[in-house]
């Protein structure tokens, strides 16, 4: 039984004992706006030009596997990609240009995880930050709206002087901190991993998942704050789980486009009946390119479906932002003169959107408060929407005869 199910058990005894108790239960919806479910969408960068060494050297050892050990791939169009960079190299944009049209269809943004590091080792960077390429890919990201962060040391992901050194350099080219993080291949020591980022200033990661199987590890698909552990600014550290991985779909398992959206819209499935979290990985280098068109029209696909079942989509920044936001929000019980109760809800930080759902309530009842803007109903659970509380502000809720 995965931890999600649990979860989701769990949930719904609370709304049966509310109803048992005749006591009405308010409870923070997960998502803002009360969105069923959220997706992080997310692209590590390890490299971006086509005329480079490793990367000639990646296709041709993709030529191999599919002879040798029969891995999936179009062979005249892998030839083609194979000779291109020799005679006529292709700009890397396009590969970015492809990326912010298919998620600006729905009005999203994404987060790109940057990798900088030595070049010479095997699981290395290929391309530097203040290479002028870059520079101009980095411009665009940015004026898109799009999050940049830091893609982890397959080598140095524990120590804590290259993770000091990369936020510092991070900063003075973009002139900002960086927030969030994903280590290349997934390398992952836990907690020393975890550790080493938060000390370094970031308040999220994004690396825990299986580079092999679909889905977050042990079932459990929602963020989570590292146990005993707190970001530089003294508030949780919020890990991310991944979901699914391009590379897992096609590479791992060997899928092809049908077989990719099946098994992806398994896990999605699964991630919107439980109101969790999905985190989509895509690598930019398979973006623009004609032997990998299933890859790019599998992204697209499945960003229709997420747009057609209502989930909050948005950069792995929002996300840690909005699990921070809400973990603060606290509400107590009283009760009034009267001899009715009441519900206070205080914010610790600014928070938008925040949905109550209260769950037990007789028939004809429902829940009101000044502060908030919209009541609704769901799932037969009466809503209201605070579009904006600040922080320290108190919220009142009450139950009245509709």
């Amino acid at each position: 039984m995965s931890l999600a199910f649990r979860f989701l058990c769990w949930e719904q005894t609370v709304s049966e004992s509310a109803r048992q108790m005749e006591q009405p239960i308010l409870q923070l919806a997960r998502w803002p706006a009360g969105r069923r479910f959220a997706t992080q969408l997310s692209h590590d960068i390890d490299q971006i030009h086509d005329r480079e060494l490793f990367r000639w050297l990646g296709d041709i050892n993709h030529l191999r596997r599919h002879i040798t050990s029969g891995e999936r791939a179009h062979p005249r169009q892998c030839i083609r990609r194979i000779l291109r960079p020799a005679f006529r190299p292709r700009d890397p944009f396009g590969q970015f240009e492809s990326i912010r049209r298919i998620e600006g269809k729905h009005g999203w943004r994404s987060t790109f995880f940057l990798l900088e590091d030595k070049y010479w080792g095997r699981l290395g960077g290929r391309f530097n930050w203040e290479d002028p390429v870059f520079r101009r890919i980095s411009e665009f990201l940015l004026s898109e709206g799009c999050e940049l962060g830091i893609h982890g040391s397959a080598y140095e992901h524990v120590n804590p002087a290259w993770w000091d050194a990369k936020v510092s350099r991070f900063r003075q080219l973009y002139g900002c901190a960086p927030l969030g993080s994903r280590n290349h291949y997934l390398t992952l020591d836990v907690p020393e991993s975890w550790r080493v980022q938060a000390t370094g200033g970031l308040i999220y990661d994004s690396t825990f998942g299986h580079p092999a199987r679909l889905g977050s590890p042990g079932g459990f698909c929602f963020p989570f704050a590292v146990p005993g552990l707190k970001a530089r600014d003294g508030r949780d550290f919020i890990q991310q789980p991944l979901s699914i991985m391009d590379t897992t779909l096609f590479r791992y398992q060997n899928l092809d486009y049908q077989g990719a959206m099946e098994a992806s819209l398994k896990v999605l499935e699964q991630v919107r009946d439980t109101g969790g979290l999905a985190t989509l990985l895509w690598h930019n280098n398979f973006f623009n390119e004609e032997e990998y068109i299933e890859w790019e029209q599998t992204y697209a696909d499945l960003l229709s479906w997420l747009a057609e079942e209502g989930a909050w989509v948005t950069t792995g920044a929002d996300i840690a932002k909005w699990w921070r936001a809400r973990a603060g929000v606290r509400i107590e019980r009283k009760i009034d003169e009267c001899g009715k109760t009441l519900w206070i809800v205080t914010a610790g930080e600014p928070i938008d959107d925040l949905v109550l759902m209260a769950h037990g309530l007789a028939p004809g009842q429902c829940l009101i408060s000044e502060a908030a803007t919209i009541a609704s109903v769901r799932d037969e659970a009466p809503l209201v929407t605070f579009s904006h509380l600040a922080p320290g502000q108190q919220a009142i809720c009450r139950v009245v005869q509709s």
